[in-house]
């Protein structure tokens, strides 16, 4: 089913060269998520060909060459070579983003999992540091993967809008309601998957405690003495600082922030993803 173009247009475009190269692109991109934050680049939207289509097309309709009792298939004809590649590359970046988003949640699912046997066997001080050190650098990297694929989410967003309003006004088309609706939906919709928020809070707890207990073992060691736990205070003060955070920064804040302090959520404790 054709998102803008009647069944009898649709049908005919149906095995266009656009639509065969975006799945064979995700057949290598999709299952295994790409470790370089960089590789999304490669999936960014082909707006310059886009912008090809929507040149010929214009041409085609103001030429003075046509026939009046033509124009109305002349126009069905110059928008449908538009309107097809336009709903491949919406179809093509969606479901390359839905397939990122699933790895991503993959892979922080697998990490939080198995960081728990990591810590449950004995191991010296060294071993404990050395594990520390290595899952942080998993959770960090699993973090910036999210940023880029938050970051390109985004920016594809901004450019197919861009192009479809273009063509509208270009065109005479009526394409940028329905595309405003189809990119408010999910995976596109705004900011990093909550899921991969939330494991990472609970990841970057549990390394946090692994290292407390490891500095309250070198205290007692080094003092010779039992260590107390700490307990809350019956009262305390707070203060609160309130920033106004930039649409284009926000997951790398949301990350930053799960990476110091773990997220609170009213009426839970301990780990969120239990």
């Amino acid at each position: 089913m054709s998102l803008f173009l009647p069944e009898k247009y649709a049908d005919t475009h149906a095995g266009s060269s656009t639509s065969q190269t975006s799945k064979s692109s995700l057949t290598s991109a999709t299952g295994k998520l790409s470790m370089k934050s960089d590789a999304f680049n490669s999936f960014m939207v082909m707006q310059d060909a886009l912008r090809n289509d929507i040149d010929e097309a214009e041409k085609r309709l103001l030429s003075e060459q046509v026939c009046p009792s033509l124009v109305d298939d002349l126009e069905n004809v110059s928008i449908t070579t538009f309107l097809t590649r336009f709903e491949d590359e919406l179809r093509r970046i969606t479901e390359f983003i839905f397939n990122q988003q699933l790895s991503l949640e993959s892979l922080t699912k697998a990490m939080l999992s198995n960081i728990d046997v990591t810590f449950k066997r004995d191991a010296n001080s060294a071993e404990t540091a050395d594990s520390v050190l290595k899952l942080r650098k998993e959770a960090d990297n699993i973090a910036r993967l999210s940023i880029s694929l938050d970051a390109f989410t985004k920016c594809n967003s901004g450019k197919l809008r861009a192009i479809v309003a273009e063509a509208d006004q270009r065109l005479g088309t009526s394409c940028l309601t329905l595309v405003n609706h189809k990119l408010s939906l999910p995976p596109w919709t705004r900011g990093p998957s909550t899921f991969v928020l939330t494991a990472l809070s609970d990841i970057h707890a549990i390394l946090h405690e692994a290292e407390e207990e490891e500095e309250e073992k070198e205290c007692r060691t080094n003092e010779g003495e039992k260590g107390k736990a700490w307990v809350a205070p019956s009262t305390f003060e707070r203060s609160t600082h309130k920033y106004w955070v930039e649409d284009e920064k926000l997951a790398e804040v949301l990350h930053a922030a799960v990476s110091e302090v773990p997220l609170l959520v009213y009426g839970r404790s301990g780990r969120l993803t239990k």
